[in-house]
């Protein structure tokens, strides 16, 4: 039905677009020309629609999102960041190097939104989700991250951290909620409350 309507509507703007391009008196009398322009007309509209029928691109990546809660003052200096790892960082096996992807949180009202979406994420296992503070003083890439919070654990027991696994099946890990952070405002607190990696 949707077609049928679409070819009239297309027909009456075709009708309307030959008295603009060959005058008001365009009518039956001028069928030869009506008849290419017709043509033409419906050679796009149907090459269009077969456009339109091509099979869908497979997903070879997914998004994660979620919710962060903090309370407390927000950190005056360094960076609430957030890192997702295919090792788990305390995991013997971890390779020290970047995470599979990173977002850099900015204050907002609690809870923070969170997305891993552009780019999407690549199918695959990821071992931990982390929140950590970067300390602006440490210069070493080894210790100058401090986890506030772990995806599916407490602080106490990162070997607890659920793993994220995205696929065909389940492209998306989406609405993950996070253990709330508790911040402080100055660089020493954080260092006391939260050591490092």
């Amino acid at each position: 039905m949707y077609r049928f309507q679409s070819l009239a509507s297309s027909s009456r703007i075709i009708f309307l677009a030959g008295n603009h391009f060959f005058g008001k008196n365009y009518s039956l009398d001028m069928y030869g020309k009506s008849k290419i322009f017709l043509t033409a007309i419906l050679l796009l509209w149907f090459t269009a629609e077969a456009g339109c029928g091509s099979e869908p691109v497979e997903r070879t990546a997914g998004v994660i999102s979620g919710h962060l809660p903090y309370r407390g003052e927000w950190p005056r200096v360094g960076y609430i960041i957030l890192a997702l790892f295919r090792t788990a960082p305390w995991d013997p096996a971890f390779v020290p190097g970047a995470p599979a992807a990173f977002r850099y949180l900015q204050q907002a009202p609690s809870p923070l939104k969170f997305s891993f979406d552009s780019p999407p994420v690549a199918f695959g296992s990821y071992g931990a989700l982390v929140a950590a503070w970067k300390d602006p003083d440490d210069p070493d890439a080894s210790t100058c991250m401090h986890p506030v919070s772990i995806y599916g654990t407490d602080l106490a027991h990162p070997e607890g951290a659920l793993p994220i696994v995205l696929g065909p099946e389940h492209p998306d890990a989406e609405n993950l909620q996070l253990p709330e952070m508790l911040l402080f405002p100055t660089a020493e607190e954080m260092r006391d409350h939260y050591p490092s990696l």
